[in-house]
Order: structure tokens, then sequence, then C-alpha cells
């Protein structure tokens, strides 16, 4: 649960939909799970107690199934609805007129993921794109000019942060990684861009589940040099993305 995605995915959600459907005067007590606990009493508040396992007795345990999109089918309603209570809970104001186009920067990770992390590692230590600038300034350059464009880096953004600014996109462009996972905050029928070099398919289901458009960039290797005069061409002769730029 200390990375990002199994937090949204295997905790987050899961206690979402366990709380729909108890009532006021229900709560779970769970174990300490790193970096991102915080995140849940920001939440759910008192309704979610952190205790150490083993002071938990084992007649009150179980075990609360993941709802990861590549093995269990989720509804778009039910990512809808988490998306309006963590909006209503953590005061965001949801943008109706999105027009951000994202460039997901990877970074070297928080120092929790290099020392203490059960999994360690993250960030540009996992994928990169070692001409990124180059790519950032071509995009920029080559958007329509009522579309905004917004480089991140997703390690210095908090949670609010986050999902405040994909909220407000319109399309993502990112290689495969944890941070993708944000685009469950977006409005439906935006554009995800993977850039991947491994055959997974979390981000593309889960576009699926969001209805948005999603288009595979396939690379040879994690660490990549992007030909960025064929990536933008490749978007702007494709009838989904042409829309965007010039």
């Amino acid at each position: 649960m200390e990375h990002y995605y199994h937090f949204i995915f295997d905790l987050l959600l899961p206690l979402h939909t366990l709380f729909l459907k108890a009532n006021d005067k229900t709560s779970f007590s769970i174990s300490d799970f790193g970096i991102l606990r915080p995140i849940l009493d920001e939440i759910f508040g008192n309704r979610v107690e952190i205790i150490d396992r083993s002071n938990a007795k084992r007649t009150d345990a179980f075990k609360l199934r993941g709802m990861d999109p590549r093995f269990v089918k989720i509804h778009y309603s039910v990512l809808k609805s988490l998306k309006g209570k963590l909006c209503e809970k953590l005061k965001i104001e949801p943008n109706h007129k999105p027009n951000k186009v994202l460039l997901i920067e990877r970074i070297p990770p928080q120092e929790y993921f290099q020392k203490e992390a059960v999994h360690k590692g993250a960030g540009s230590t996992r994928r990169s794109i070692k001409n990124h600038q180059e790519l950032k300034i071509a995009i920029r350059s080559a958007l329509k000019p009522e579309f905004h464009f917004q480089n991140i880096q997703l390690e210095e953004m908090n949670f609010s942060e986050q999902i405040q600014c994909f909220d407000s996109a319109i399309m993502v462009i990112g290689q495969h990684g944890a941070g993708l996972s944000n685009i469950i905050w977006m409005k439906q029928s935006s554009t995800v861009v993977e850039i991947g070099f491994e055959s997974k398919d979390h981000f593309r289901i889960l576009s699926k589940v969001m209805r948005h458009t999603y288009i595979s960039v396939n690379q040879n290797e994690a660490h990549v040099q992007l030909d960025v005069e064929i990536f933008l061409k490749n978007l702007k002769g494709n009838k989904l993305t042409n829309r965007y730029f010039k």
C-alpha cells in the first residue's frame, strides 16, 4: 500500500466502497502502511484507525480485497463516486472546462522510497525519458493556443494537488508508472498517451473504464531517448489527438 497505484486501488477504493454500504457509525482499523497513511486521516477521519498489527484481535480481522482493475471489474460510477467524495473532503472545486495537456516528468524518488520502503525505488530510477526537456519544449510549441501545457513532477505534488491537476486536464502524456493512476480524476473522453516498453495493461484497462481515448507508444528500453519529431508527427497525424495540435 506504500506505493501510489496500490494505495489507490487496493486500499482507498475498497475502503470507499465499504463505507458506501456501511452505516455512519461503522469504522475500521488497519495496520500502518507507510508514507501515504496521512491521506486516510484527511478523507475518513476517525472512521479509519491505524493500529499495531500485533495488537489486533484475530477474530476481528478480515482481508480487504483489492480492486486492481487488471483483476477486478470496476464500474465508472464507482470511480466517479470516489472522486466526488475526495473533492468534497479535500475541498477541491471541480473544473468544468478542462484545457490542460500534461507531461509527466519522472524525477528521483523521495528518500522514503530509497531507504525505508519495503519495495524500494520509483521515479527516474525505474524509467525516464533522457531528452525530456526537448520533448517538453516541442509539445508546448506544437499545441493550439486554446490548450494550456503543464510539465508536472508528481513527487513534488501532494494528493490534493494531483487530483486538482488531472481534473483540469484533457490529455496526459507519460511513461508507464503509478502516476498514470491519476487518469481516474480526468473527465471522461480525455486522452491518455502511455510511453512504455513492457507489455502491461494497467492503464489501457483503466482508460477503458474511464471512457478515455488510450494511445500506446512502444519503446524498447526503460530509459528512452525519444525521437521527438516522429512522436509529435504521429500525434498530429492521429485523428484522435490531432485536435490538440497546430
